[in-house]
C-alpha cells in the first residue's frame, strides 16, 4: 500500500508539472505565436516519455494493491462476486484476480 501512496503522490507532481506546461503552451497560442515555438517552450517527449511510464508504474501498482485485496478477501471467506461487486470491477476481472490471488496463497 505504501508504494501506491508514494507512486500517486509522484504522479500528481508530474500532473501538476504537466498542467504548468500546459499552461505555457496555451498562453503562447493565444499570443498567436508560431507552433514551432510553442512545442520549444515545452518539453514535449520527455512528458510523453515520463507520462507513459508513470502510468504504467501506477496501473502495476493498482494490480498489486487489488491482489492483496482480493487474497485478503479470499482468506477471509468472502465470495469473487463480493469482492468484485466491492471493488466496482466486472466479474471476469474479479474472477481473473481470484485466480491470482488463489496462486500466490
Amino acid at each position: 500500500m505504501d508504494t501506491f501512496v508514494e507512486i500517486c503522490a509522484t504522479f500528481r507532481k508530474t500532473l501538476s508539472s504537466v498542467s504548468t506546461s500546459n499552461r505555457r503552451a496555451r498562453t503562447l497560442v493565444e499570443k498567436e505565436r508560431p507552433v514551432r515555438e510553442v512545442l520549444a517552450a515545452i518539453p514535449t517527449s520527455a512528458i510523453r516519455k515520463t507520462m507513459t511510464q508513470q502510468i504504467a508504474e501506477l496501473e502495476a501498482a493498482r494490480h498489486n494493491v487489488r491482489l492483496a485485496v482480493f487474497i485478503l478477501g479470499l482468506n477471509e471467506g468472502l465470495s469473487i462476486g463480493e469482492l468484485g461487486r466491492s471493488m466496482g470491477i466486472s466479474r471476469q476481472l474479479a474472477s481473473t484476480y481470484a485466480k491470482e490471488a488463489r496462486s500466490e496463497m
